[in-house]
C-alpha cells in the first residue's frame, strides 16, 4: 500500500511581490550610484592618463637631448644627421616613439611655427 505523506505547502506569493519590489528598487539605486561615481571618476582617470603620457614624453625628450649632447662632446660641437647615427654611435639605445600621438612619430617644431601660431596682438611666448 502506498502511504499518503503529508507535504507542507508554502504559499510563495504572500509577501513575495513586495520583496521583489524592494530588490528592484535596491538594484536601481545601486546602478544610479555606480553611474554617478563613474561620471566623477572618468575625467580624473583620463587626466591622470594624459599626465603619465606627458611624463613619458618628457623622459624621451631628455633621452634625445642627452644623446645629442654626448654626440657633440665626441664630434666637437657637430649635430647628428639622423637618429640612426645616434643609435649606431651608441649615444641612444633605441628610437623612441611619441606617446602623445597615435602613430608614434615625433613632429619637429621650429621657432617660426611658434611665432606664426601666436596671437598677432601679443608678444609670442618662446620656450
Amino acid at each position: 500500500m502506498a502511504e499518503d505523506k503529508d507535504f507542507l505547502v508554502v504559499d510563495s506569493t504572500v509577501g513575495g511581490a513586495r520583496e521583489k519590489g524592494f530588490a528592484m528598487a535596491f538594484l536601481l539605486a545601486s546602478l544610479t550610484v555606480m553611474g554617478l561615481l563613474t561620471s566623477v571618476v572618468l575625467p580624473v582617470w583620463t587626466h591622470q592618463a594624459r599626465r603619465e603620457k606627458e611624463a613619458e614624453l618628457i623622459f624621451r625628450g631628455e633621452q634625445y637631448a642627452r644623446a645629442v649632447i654626448l654626440y657633440q662632446r665626441q664630434v666637437a660641437g657637430g649635430f647628428p644627421e639622423s637618429i640612426e647615427e645616434l643609435i649606431e654611435g651608441r649615444f641612444l639605445r633605441k628610437r623612441y616613439l611619441d606617446p602623445m600621438t597615435k602613430d608614434g612619430s615625433f613632429e619637429l617644431v621650429f621657432q617660426e611655427c611658434l611665432w606664426k601660431s601666436a596671437d598677432p596682438d601679443r608678444t609670442p611666448f618662446l620656450f
